[in-house]
């Protein structure tokens, strides 16, 4: 690593940030957690109170938010006001820290999501206008919330597609499909979606602390979006023996609500023109690379 940094995270806990971390600190970065604790193994935060002590940001070159409530659940009125509060104050709190830090941090990665653009059949980048819809509204008051004070920090707002690894998220939950020779075709299977690999994404944080080009909203997401078809045909690769089953959509919406129609069904097709413009070459740029790499990877473990 020619130029390590000192990196700070909020929800560093979590499926992507704990991965996160772990790639900064091999690739020889100092990095740091933001802590609901007082316990003295992290920077102490307050999301509810919104309290973070600016001086404490003055040693970080690189403050990264990814903390928020999980949204791969049924939506109810009090968990889609958790959902939003949680990003919109930890936002928010990072912000007016770095507005009043006597030496703040050359940029501040704030996530969001691709459902900013709403249900959207077209493709999109990131001169492409916010759509309709409850995901969307909560990415527009995230976002806001990151730019709330005017700062000296550059600012980039990760608009994350569906993340996807083994280790966790979404395809997690569809490899325990495989593991009973099962692939789930959601719908008709017509339906795309924006995703990136978590490796890919790991690789494009550090990317974007250190390109300083990058700035406002920057679509995370592989170079091609996929269908669900697509991806039952590739993750055969995954297993010898496994029956294509398509989950019918009204029945999805019945057990997963107003979720199911604005994740699994929007129809995003994001493009990472920012990223592709700054020259990031993405490790699975389609999901037959991606399955590919687990592919291999799972040979290599049963192997040792």
């Amino acid at each position: 690593m020619n130029n390590p940094q000192r990196i700070l995270i909020g929800g560093a806990g979590g499926f992507v940030g704990g991965a996160l971390e772990s790639y900064l600190r091999r690739r020889g970065h100092t990095v740091e957690r933001l802590s609901r604790s007082r316990d003295g193994k992290g920077i102490y935060w307050d999301i509810e109170n919104e309290y973070l002590d600016p001086n404490a940001l003055s040693s970080f070159d690189a403050v990264i938010s990814l903390a928020g409530q999980n949204i791969f659940t049924r939506w109810t009125s009090a968990n889609m006001l958790e959902i939003t509060s949680s990003r919109v104050k930890s936002a928010r709190t990072i912000n007016k820290a770095i507005a009043a830090a006597p030496n703040p941090p050359k940029v501040f990665l704030c996530a969001s999501a691709v459902g900013y653009y709403g249900l959207n059949p077209n493709y999109t980048d990131e001169n492409s206008p916010g759509g309709e819809g409850f995901l969307a509204e909560v990415c527009r008051q995230w976002e806001r919330a990151s730019n709330l004070l005017p700062t000296h920090t550059r600012i980039v707002n990760i608009r994350f597609g569906i993340i996807m690894d083994p280790s966790g998220g979404f395809f997690a939950k569809f490899a325990k499909a495989l593991d009973w020779h099962i692939r789930p075709i959601f719908g008709d299977g017509s339906i795309l979606f924006s995703w990136i690999a978590l490796a890919d994404l790991c690789r494009a944080v550090e990317f974007a602390i250190e390109n300083r080009s990058l700035e406002g909203p920057v679509n995370f997401t592989s170079a091609r979006p996929c269908s669900y078809l697509e991806l039952a045909r590739a993750s055969a690769r995954l297993k010898n023996f496994s029956i294509p089953i398509k989950i019918p959509s009204p029945l999805m919406r019945l057990f997963m609500g107003q979720m199911a129609s604005e994740l699994i069904f929007s129809d995003v097709r994001a493009e990472p023109k920012k990223l592709l413009e700054g020259g990031f070459e993405f490790l699975s740029p389609n999901i037959d690379s991606f399955i590919e790499s687990v592919a291999l990877a799972r040979e290599r473990a049963q192997s040792t």
